[in-house]
């Protein structure tokens, strides 16, 4: 007897499954894309007080090329905007280097590669984004969305259909339930009589404040360019 209603559920369950409709990811075109950006220094304080600059990375050691290992890299970032089920969304989508221990307790054999990731936010989210930065208050700000990825594959090398590939499955997948902590944190201000822009990378944002004791910067026009209507 016990058998008999052990099968009955399954089958059940699997009428259930067979009735749910397949949704595809949405297909995407950007209606308009940003400039890139791909040069920031990115500056890090030690322990004894003294700034470490880097091209493009936070490093603790002055480097020649791009360190895997610094979870703070990219080669460049760019915004864009698409529509999705008639709502609009700005997408920051950036490529970056990173990697893997074979044998990760015992450190040995590591391993790089590229991937690329996004965040995909609201018009309302993106003006926080832009107002920040105009009003170059000095304090730092973070902006948050609920939909975002940062371990989308790249291949051997980028294309437009490979990040709209990503985006569409992002925004096919929904906001990340508790995920609404995560984004950029920018720090807007004149230093020195000119125009800066200091960020971060997108990660989780707890405290803004924490995260500049080590940043990227970069002049405010070229910031800007991302910032698009």
């Amino acid at each position: 007897m016990k058998n008999r209603i052990l099968i009955a559920c399954m089958l059940l369950a699997g009428f259930s499954v067979m009735a749910q409709e397949r949704e595809s990811a949405p297909s995407l075109t950007f209606e308009k894309k940003s400039e890139r950006l791909s040069e920031a220094t990115g500056w890090i304080q030690l322990l004894d007080g003294s700034w470490v600059g880097n091209k493009n990375m936070l490093y603790p050691a002055k480097s020649g090329k791009m360190e895997s290992h610094s979870d703070q890299n990219f080669y460049w970032l760019q915004t864009g905007t698409v529509t999705n089920n008639g709502k609009k969304y700005y997408v920051l989508f950036y490529e970056y280097l990173t990697g893997a221990y074979k044998y990760p307790e015992i450190k040995e054999d590591w391993s790089e590669w590229h991937e690329q990731g996004c965040l995909v936010f609201t018009p309302e989210e993106f003006e926080v984004l832009k107002d920040a930065v105009a009003k170059k208050t000095g304090k730092p700000v973070g902006v948050t969305t609920k939909f975002r990825e940062t371990n989308l594959p790249t291949g051997d090398s980028y294309t437009d259909e490979k990040t709209m590939k990503n985006i569409s499955s992002v925004l096919l997948r929904g906001p990340r339930e508790g995920g609404s902590k995560w984004g950029i944190a920018v720090n807007a201000q004149n230093s020195k009589g000119e125009d800066i822009v200091r960020f971060r990378m997108p990660e989780y944002i707890n405290d803004a404040d924490i995260y500049f004791k080590s940043y990227f910067e970069v002049k405010m026009d070229d910031f800007k360019k991302l910032l698009i209507d």
